[in-house]
C-alpha cells in the first residue's frame, strides 16, 4: 500500500463493526488502525488489494490515488469470453 500512496501511514475514514480476524492464504496486512485493526490486505503481486476504511468519504490525494491506482489496474484487464 505504500507504493501506491507514497506513504507508511496516512489518516483514513474508518468505522465498522467487522474486522480481519484471519489473513486469507496469500495475502498480508498493509495496513492497521492505531488499535490495531487490520484497514488493508494486498497479495505480493498488487492483484489483490482490500481496504477496510472509506476512500469515497474523504476527499485527499491518498483517496485520489488509490481511486486511480484501482482504475488503471482495472482498465488493463483484459476479459475473455
Amino acid at each position: 500500500m505504500e507504493g501506491i500512496l507514497g506513504r507508511s501511514s496516512i489518516n483514513v475514514s474508518s468505522y465498522h463493526h467487522q474486522a480481519v480476524k484471519k489473513v486469507g492464504k496469500g495475502l498480508v496486512v498493509s495496513a492497521r488502525s492505531g488499535d490495531k485493526i487490520v484497514e488493508a490486505l494486498e497479495n505480493q503481486d498488487k492483484n489483490i488489494i482490500a481496504v477496510q476504511w472509506h476512500p469515497e468519504l474523504k476527499k485527499d490525494d491518498f483517496s485520489d490515488k488509490l481511486f486511480k491506482y484501482f482504475i488503471g489496474r482495472a482498465s488493463s484487464l483484459t476479459v475473455n469470453n
